[in-house]
Parts: C-alpha cells; sequence; structure tokens
C-alpha cells in the first residue's frame, strides 16, 4: 500500500476534483509539492487519474500517466456504477473515446471485466472462447484500512458476472450464467442497488437462486442499515423515504459499520429535510459514532459547499437541545471542532454554540 501524503487536505475534494474538472495547473502544483497524491487511493477507490478518465480530461489523464499513475486502478462513484470499473471502462462508459484509446495505447488491461459491464457480448465471447477460466476471474475492489487508508485487493466475488449485474447488461448476464458462472453471495448487495431501476435484473437473479424477492426498501449495504444508506449525502434522504422506512419497523438508531446513524450521516451531508425528519421522529441528537462524534461534531466538521445548509442543520440540532458540550473521542467539544475546522465560516458556527474564537 503507497504511503499517503500527511496533509490537511481533503483527497477528494482538494486533490481528486481538479484532476476531475481538468485544472491541469493545479494537478502539476499538487504532484510536484508531493508526487505520492499520483498513487493515493481514495474511497471507492477513486483516484486522480481514475477520476480524470471518468470526466474525460485527457490532458489530465497523460500528464498522470507521464508521473507513473497506475492507469488499471479500478474506481466508481457507487450509486451510478455499483462495482469498481477501470479507467478505461470509466472513459469508455462516459463515451471520452479519445481517453479510452490513449489509455489501451498506454497498455490499460482491457479484459472480461470491461467486456461485460459495458454490454460487448462479442468481445466477451471471443475472449472467453480463448481463455475459459477467466470466467470466475477475480478483479480489484478497494478494502478500507480506516484512517481513510484504502488498498486494492482482488475480490472473489468481483467476477465478469458481478459486472454484467452492476451494469444492468441482462444479455451479457444471460451468457455468462449458462456458462457456468457461479453466483456469489456479495452479487445480492449489487442486484439490491439496482432493484427499482431494473427489477428485471432482481427477478432473473433470484430465479437463478430460487430465492423470494426481499424488499429493496430493506436492504441495506454492507455496514450501510437501510435507514442509514438513505441518509447518506450521495443518497439525498429522501424524507418520504425515511417515513416509509419509519413505518415499516426500521431502527431510527441503527448504525453503520463506523458507528454512525441516520442523523449523523445527514447532518454531515447538510440534509436540511432529512435532519427534520429525523428529529421529528426524535432521532438522538447526543447519539456517539465511533469516534465518539456526535451529529453536532459531523455537522460542524462537514466538507460540503453550500455551507448555510450546514448551519441550518447546527441549528436545528441545537433547537431540540443537543449538548455541544459532549467531547469526542479526540477530547473536542463542539466550539473545539469549529475553531479547527477551516469552515469559511467560522465565526458563524461559533456564534450558534455561543462560543467564541
Amino acid at each position: 500500500m503507497p504511503d499517503t501524503p500527511a496533509s490537511d487536505l481533503n483527497f477528494l475534494r482538494d486533490v481528486v476534483a481538479p484532476a476531475g474538472r481538468g485544472d491541469i495547473a493545479a494537478v502539476r502544483k499538487l504532484i510536484k509539492a508531493d508526487p505520492r497524491w499520483v498513487h493515493t487511493v481514495g474511497s471507492h477507490g477513486r483516484t486522480m487519474l481514475w477520476e480524470s478518465a471518468w470526466r474525460g480530461r485527457l490532458a489530465v489523464v497523460q500528464l498522470l500517466a507521464e508521473a507513473g499513475a497506475d492507469i488499471n486502478l479500478p474506481g466508481c462513484h457507487y450509486t451510478p456504477l455499483g462495482i469498481e470499473i477501470s479507467p478505461h471502462a470509466a472513459a469508455s462508459l462516459k463515451g471520452h473515446q479519445q481517453v479510452a484509446d490513449f489509455l489501451t495505447a498506454e497498455g490499460a488491461a482491457v479484459g472480461p471485466h470491461t467486456h461485460a459491464y459495458l454490454g460487448q457480448l462479442d468481445q466477451l465471447k471471443a475472449h472467453l472462447q480463448a481463455h475459459p477460466n477467466d470466467i470466475e476471474a477475480a478483479s480489484l475492489q478497494v478494502h478500507w484500512h480506516g484512517r481513510a487508508r484504502f488498498e486494492h485487493r482482488p475480490c472473489a466475488w468481483a467476477t465478469p458476472l458481478a459486472f454484467a449485474l452492476a451494469a444492468m447488461q441482462e444479455p451479457v448476464a444471460r451468457y455468462l450464467h449458462g456458462a457456468g458462472a457461479l453466483l456469489h453471495d456479495a452479487m445480492t448487495d449489487i442486484v439490491m442497488l439496482r432493484a427499482k431501476r431494473a427489477p428485471e435484473i432482481l427477478a432473473l437473479f433470484d430465479q437463478w437462486k430460487g430465492q423470494t424477492t426481499p424488499d429493496p426498501d430493506l436492504t441495506g449495504r454492507p455496514g450501510w442499515p437501510p435507514l442509514v444508506y438513505l441518509c447518506r449525502g450521495d443518497r439525498g434522504g429522501d424524507p418520504a423515504g425515511i417515513e416509509r422506512l419509519l413505518a415499516k419497523g426500521v431502527d431510527i438508531e441503527a448504525r453503520s459499520g463506523k458507528g454512525e446513524s441516520a442523523l449523523h450521516v445527514a447532518s454531515r451531508a447538510g440534509l436540511v429535510p432529512a435532519v427534520t425528519t429525523l428529529l421529528a421522529h426524535d432521532a438522538n441528537p447526543d447519539a456517539t459514532d465511533g469516534k465518539g462524534q456526535t451529529p453536532l461534531h459531523s455537522a460542524i466538521r462537514t466538507s460540503i459547499r453550500r455551507l448555510e445548509r450546514s448551519r441550518t442543520v447546527i441549528e436545528l440540532l441545537l433547537s431540540v437541545g443537543a449538548n455541544p458540550g459532549i467531547m469526542d473521542g479526540k477530547g473536542m467539544d463542539a466550539a473545539a471542532a469549529a475553531r479547527r475546522s477551516q469552515r469559511d465560516d467560522r465565526d458563524e458556527v461559533l456564534a450558534l454554540l455561543g462560543a467564541r474564537d
């Protein structure tokens, strides 16, 4: 696992995002200051090169490849993609043909997983005829090590069939299953992520497994109970969805693998309607996560751009009696967290907390 640069920068916001925007001057400055950024891996496997390929930023992709970036490390935006795909597959999926052609010329691996994800059935058949054992080939996927450290490892379940299911490529999935591809338990999570957009994939998978279709609302993701998952920033925290889940009996204080409640993640994401709904159902504003942080700490330490939403969340939490004096695992109360933050509106937050800088 490459070393991660010691920095106050938020990797996805301050390092990956400029690469995705095509800000080549900023990228040059970053990798000149610390070349290890080229090899740093963020959540869901995202690297500077993967993000720039996904966004079609050819000049940045070329610069990073020249700087030694691994052109095959997969990544994803979880909700739209469902599985970590290679930079070549990402560029191809988004129609960035110049980027895909450059990566191919640089020796990028284009194998059965990419063919399955992109629905390239003829190429997939040709590959498996020449390499039949690749029907169960394991692709790299990212593993979290804690403290924002991520590492790619081969995953036995991440076979071409998993990629076909994630991409809702029904003809490809049927072909692979008919050719003897195995069903892995982890594929259930992939299929459930697609259940509402592609019910035919869920029905097909259930047919193969001989199972009764579960309620997609009540199926979370590994480490993410359904309500907590719904309240993540990338899921939007739809109040009607929250009401529906609570009506079905889910636990409002259910915790993620990091010990976060739905109120924690909604507060961090600045989802005002979600926070309002959760508090109306008596979500605990002083619940602590695995790091001892309350939803108030989470709201203060947000990385969202629209800070007015975060301030509204802070006001909502305080209005129901959230205790700003609770210390987190680092011995910091809400005011101390605000003082240590890099928020542009720090003074306003401190005023809300009744504290001074």
